[in-house]
């Protein structure tokens, strides 16, 4: 018997696909803390484009959108990363939420793990399918499934500490659909592609449907795992409904006011002094020069950044707690706090948000008592030894899941 079990969910609201992420992003924070098994949602969605974080802070983006409604495709801001993906009746749409101690460590696994299963369904249907980026292919990836030269189905990933979301679309048919949706909103976020790239399983397999589709993936998955029946209670759509306007492009609103990746950059005590404070040590480099910079390859990612210092404990909390309410991620250097204040701990577990740790130097190879952080634990990524780079690759971690 298998140990690995999946509770299999087929509750959708395809018409508030903003309701639908939020419900996923409800179940990866449920997960994220220990309260929800591996949960896989398979539904069919409505007619809907998703744009990516990198997406929301184009430009175009006002344009891009305006596009979509006028092809009758309600925007809304996706979970996972990537750019911009169609959605529709005609296609399958994957939300899968795994618990996992340190989810950086397996992104790829993850990756190919979900792509070999999609695969392996469409097998049995008799698809040959492959995976790989498709040359010119929308909202490109490595992990894209392919059939000869058309892209079919595409999955994109978004952490938290101890959880991950595997998230993406299957264009069972209508090919057609997801192009003409997809040329002028592409052309608004001034994104190259080739429309020719877009593919559909029926070209395969004609009059497939939706529903056998999910029920490949299905049978598919209980050859390997215990598939478990579910469905989603009441107070977790209530919580989603809670969250749906984080995900909503509401036609009022500018590219500025929706919904980007806000991240909060806290320095703690005596980094106020970086640039005089033992320079060989940390760097010639004050903090304003690495709030600057923070603040510039946030954009570059697509997000916004908040940065904030204090030589105070509480201040620090203060500015955590009030972190949960408007922020994706958090990049902290607590400085010394980071050996001895559990105080600090506590409040980046509280507060849920993805959170890295940064050293501008390497604590590991420093005074005994610098060696260990009692905040380590409880963040997504610790990264030391770096110089101002480590605050870059934090970034990186929170927008992208790279390291």
């Amino acid at each position: 018997m298998p140990e690995r079990t999946i509770r299999l969910v087929r509750d959708g609201f395809p018409g508030r696909m903003s309701l639908d992420t939020a419900v996923s992003r409800v179940l990866l924070g449920d997960a994220d803390r220990g309260s929800r098994p591996e949960t896989l949602r398979l539904t069919i969605p409505g007619r809907s484009i998703a744009f990516g974080k990198h997406d929301v802070s184009t430009r175009g983006f006002s344009t891009a959108v305006a596009a979509a409604r006028a092809a009758g495709f309600e925007p809304f801001v996706r979970l996972a990363g990537g750019r911009a993906a169609a959605f529709h009746e005609g296609t399958v749409a994957i939300s899968w939420v795994v618990p996992v101690e340190s989810p950086i460590e397996g992104i790829r696994t993850r990756f190919a793990a979900v792509a070999n299963v999609l695969v392996d369904a469409l097998g049995s249907l008799g698809i040959e399918a492959g995976i790989g980026a498709v040359p010119g292919e929308y909202c490109p990836g490595d992990f894209s499934i392919h059939v000869g030269t058309a892209k079919v189905a595409g999955i994109g990933q978004r952490l938290t500490r101890s959880a991950a979301h595997i998230g993406g679309v299957i264009v069972v048919d209508g090919a057609g659909d997801v192009r003409n949706a997809l040329v002028p909103v592409y052309e608004a976020l001034g994104l190259e592609w080739d429309p020719a790239t877009v593919g559909a399983l029926v070209g395969s397999s004609p009059g497939l449907r939706p529903d056998t589709v999910i029920d490949a993936i299905v049978t598919r998955l209980q050859e390997e795992f215990v598939v478990e029946e579910a469905s989603l209670s009441a107070d977790t759509v209530a919580a989603a409904e809670a969250l749906m306007t984080q995900f909503a492009v509401a036609s009022d609103r500018s590219t500025a006011e929706t919904s980007a990746m806000n991240i909060v950059l806290i320095n703690g005590p005596n980094l106020n002094l970086l640039g005089t404070r033992q320079p060989e040590i940390y760097g010639d480099s004050t903090l304003a020069d690495i709030e600057s910079a923070c603040v510039s390859w946030a954009a570059e990612a697509g997000a916004t950044l908040d940065a904030y210092q204090s030589n105070h404990e509480g201040d620090i909390i203060d500015r955590l707690h009030r972190a949960k309410d408007e922020a994706d991620g958090v990049v902290i250097n607590p400085g010394a706090y980071s050996h001895y204040s559990y105080a600090i701990r506590d409040a980046i577990e509280a507060i849920e948000i993805p959170t890295v740790e940064v050293h501008l130097s390497d604590i590991t190879a420093r005074e005994e008592w610098r060696r260990h952080s009692v905040v380590a634990e409880v963040c997504a990524k610790t990264i030391y030894g770096r110089g101002v780079d480590g605050y870059r690759e934090a970034i990186r971690f929170l927008t992208t899941g790279e390291t």
